[in-house]
């Protein structure tokens, strides 16, 4: 059998050692010298095709095994549940600023935060849907920010209530749905992946 010349290393392009067949590319990988018979070459390469076949289906059985494991667990679905809910419910409330379908929303800024305005109350609460709007985004995409931003939102809305006679069973409310954005904002740091 021939012997296989390959070029030196400053003749080839960029000055980088570059192989020149098929069979020194075998005999590297896996110690073959250059008498071995073509058919020992070629089961001696399907061998080590096999082999990395063999183990990347291992490594997906694992990771689907990894999965279930997850999925199953009773605080991967607390995660699931609070990252769908905190996306839902503030991309619906934000749409909401601009029907007023489901409530009239002016009625929820306290007096003392709207005579600071620059602007109407009607306004103000469309940027409010603007906002939430873009929080749930921000869930959706980056859980482990956008959980805490909710928080903060949902921190000022309790301040405002509390501002408003007759409204402390909504501020109470409203501060229950931020310790749940708090909590989804400690387990996206468990579960980085999302939720599936």
């Amino acid at each position: 059998m021939p012997r296989i010349r390959h070029r030196p290393a400053s003749q080839c392009a960029g000055g980088r050692f570059r192989f020149e067949s098929l069979p020194f590319i075998l005999n590297v990988l896996i110690g073959l010298r250059a008498q071995r018979r073509p058919h020992e070459h070629a089961f001696l390469a399907f061998s080590v095709l096999a082999r990395g076949v063999h183990f990347g289906m291992l490594k997906v059985v694992n990771h689907m095994a990894q999965m279930i494991v997850t999925r199953t667990r009773p605080a991967y679905q607390a995660y699931q549940l609070l990252y769908l809910g905190f996306i839902i419910a503030p991309l619906v409330a934000g749409l909401d600023k601009f029907t007023h379908f489901l409530t009239d929303w002016d009625k929820y800024l306290a007096p003392a935060v709207a005579g600071v305005l620059p602007f109407s109350t009607t306004t103000f609460m469309l940027f409010v849907g603007i906002v939430e709007i873009g929080a749930a985004a921000l869930v959706a995409f980056r859980p482990q920010i956008g959980a805490y931003v909710v928080a903060a939102w949902l921190a000022g809305i309790v301040i405002n209530l509390l501002l408003i006679p007759g409204y402390l069973d909504i501020a109470l409310r409203d501060f229950g749905l931020m310790l749940g954005a708090l909590a989804l904002a400690r387990l996206s740091e468990e579960f980085p992946e999302g939720a599936a």
